[in-house]
């Protein structure tokens, strides 16, 4: 049985990634993000869970925006096998607005909690989006 991977283990992946295509040294970004440089190591190897005050420190001494960094790193562990939340279909109502999609007096329904869904992103693919 294989193991799950951890979402740290993929943000690390995804923060390794843009760092080496930037051509930077883990050094340097730890330096224009205000971590260690044995952290900012632990983190890209998966083995610290940071805050998300570090990751967007981190981020941004990337030049790459926290959201971005969170989507990609969703994605990669979605290709890996990892257990992630699958979006609403467009038109459904999340069960915990269902409440207010039934009392709606004038018929109408509560607007639905969903995103489009992801694309699934091989390693390449990844590596290409963190390139640009």
């Amino acid at each position: 049985m294989t193991e799950t991977p951890l979402f740290r283990e993929m943000l690390g992946r995804v923060l390794r990634i843009r760092r080496l295509t930037l051509g930077l040294t883990l050094r340097e970004v730890a330096e224009r993000s205000g971590v260690s440089v044995q952290y900012l190591s632990e983190v890209e190897r998966g083995l610290k869970d940071p805050s998300s005050e570090m990751i967007a420190a981190i981020a941004g001494a990337l030049q790459l925006p926290l959201a971005e960094v969170l989507v990609l790193s969703a994605r990669l562990a979605s290709a890996q096998g990892a257990l992630v939340p699958q979006p609403l279909p467009a038109g459904a109502v999340h069960p915990l607005h269902a409440h207010e999609a039934a009392s709606d007096s004038a018929g109408m329904r509560a607007p639905a909690l969903h995103s489009p869904a992801p694309q699934q992103s091989a390693r390449g693919q990844v590596a290409l989006a963190l390139a640009a």
